[in-house]
């Protein structure tokens, strides 16, 4: 009997290890799932004039986003890269709006985020709920596994970068306009940061430690930072027009008030 308590110690002392990161990683989710629940709330009651494609992407991201609870399921992680594609969507809208229709911009963001979807169907359909299969040695899994991470880290980057400079490009000088333009820039390049370096550390981690729960825990946390940082930008648009209608003289700054009134749409 002693020898197997002696066995089992290291046993429990290593599962212990083991699923402590992801525990940690689940409990900041689930409390990040409790905020973007709140700020989809908030949406439908706080902008009913919005259009029908904004309210159909917050819609499916919604119920894509109640998918990814349950993360040992192979269809979360699927679920998880459509709630990327959606969120890479809709800064591609306003990327759209705000660089004058810029195609070839456009395509750089959108492309990977297809490109990580498509991965996700395959690496869904190939292994058999066991996320480990994936780094099977000799196999080309783990390869195939990079390419999402590699994707939206693209993605992210060209939409913060984007977003960034022509937030830049549309400060007139006007001291009344400079805070809104200074949140909004702060807002993008705040947000494109954070995605790329969650992104790359879970990059890591599961290169590094495939067997290991650290990466799972950072995986939990980044689906939620990309709903949170959509919603974010969608809720506070009443915040940032509250702002420009309150201090620009429409009928004397018609040009500042216009840029400034697309820049928060």
């Amino acid at each position: 009997m002693a020898d197997i308590q002696v066995e089992l110690l290291p046993k429990n002392a290593v599962a212990q290890a083991t699923v402590g990161p992801a525990f940690i990683g689940f409990i900041i989710s689930m409390s990040m799932l409790g905020i973007s629940i709140a700020q989809i709330i908030f949406y439908y009651r706080s902008f009913p004039r919005d259009g029908r494609v904004k309210k159909s992407i917050v819609l499916l991201l919604g119920f894509a986003f109640s998918k990814t609870v349950e993360y040992y399921e192979p269809s979360a992680h699927l679920c998880q890269s459509f709630v990327a594609l959606l969120v890479h969507g809709f800064f591609c809208l306003r990327i759209w709006r705000v660089s004058y229709k810029n195609v070839k911009l456009c395509a750089v963001i959108i492309l990977p985020a297809l490109a990580q979807l498509g991965t996700a169907i395959y690496l869904t359909a190939a292994y058999n709920g066991e996320i480990t299969d994936l780094y099977k040695p000799g196999s080309a899994n783990p390869w195939l596994a990079s390419v999402p991470f590699a994707a939206n880290i693209v993605s992210n980057g060209a939409i913060a970068g984007s977003l960034t400079y022509y937030f830049r490009s549309y400060r007139i000088g006007m001291p009344r306009t400079e805070p809104v333009m200074q949140q909004l820039i702060w807002l993008s390049t705040s947000t494109g940061i954070l995605t790329c370096l969650l992104t790359a550390l879970t990059w890591t981690l599961s290169l590094t430690d495939p067997g290991g729960a650290s990466w799972l825990a950072i995986l939990f946390v980044v689906g939620k930072v990309y709903v949170n940082s959509m919603m974010a930008n969608l809720n506070s648009r009443r915040h940032f027009r509250t702002m420009v209608e309150r201090t620009i003289d429409y009928s004397m700054h018609a040009s500042a008030f216009d840029t400034t009134r697309l820049a928060t749409e």
